[in-house]
């Protein structure tokens, strides 16, 4: 969930504003290192979420998928590198905070040269959802198990925190069944 913060909500209320992207990327986990690419770089970048969900549905889980193209100098980046498009809004004086729109992970990536000899990088990204389509049976927790708790382990799986909104709707305690074989 993104938090827009009063500079945001002034800037816009304003009328005259325009955004800016960024695109951080994790070209190595250890040790970490992360390069950050601006608006002088990316040539285009997309991806088929919205920046805000207003209200979170029960059982709602969604795959996204994001596409950039950038200035290319040769460095490499790695598939499955961490991705993490951001943007912020600006009346030309006052800017907002850097808002995160979600974590990608390169899937499939390109090296293309233009007429004019720029070499371009090339990705195609899913979230993390996408990695979520694996067997769930590696499970520590003593079934039947509580819902809370089964929820706790799977985004540990997954390296997520859960989304707080969610709260009343799976705080409720129920047990459940140890999930048979072939559930992800």
């Amino acid at each position: 969930m993104q938090v827009r913060g009063q500079t945001y909500k002034d800037i816009i209320a304003g009328g005259e504003y325009s955004f800016e992207v960024r695109l951080s990327v994790v070209t190595s986990e250890n040790p970490l290192t992360v390069r950050t690419f601006g608006m002088d770089e990316l040539f285009s970048m997309s991806s088929d979420v919205k920046a805000f969900v207003e209200e979170p549905e029960i059982g709602g889980v969604y795959s996204a998928t994001m596409e950039f193209s950038l200035l290319s100098d040769g460095a490499e980046i790695p598939r499955m590198a961490r991705c993490t498009p951001q943007f912020r809004v600006t009346d030309g004086t006052d800017y907002s905070n850097w808002l995160n729109k979600g974590t990608f992970y390169i899937d499939s990536r390109t090296i293309s040269e233009s007429p004019g000899g720029i070499t371009v990088f090339n990705a195609f990204c899913y979230d993390v959802m996408s990695l979520a389509n694996k067997l769930y049976n590696n499970s520590t927790l003593i079934w039947p198990a509580k819902d809370t708790d089964i929820l706790q382990e799977i985004c540990g799986l997954l390296g997520v925190i859960r989304d707080v909104r969610y709260g009343d709707y799976i705080d409720q305690g129920y047990m459940l069944g140890e999930p048979e074989g072939g559930a992800t």
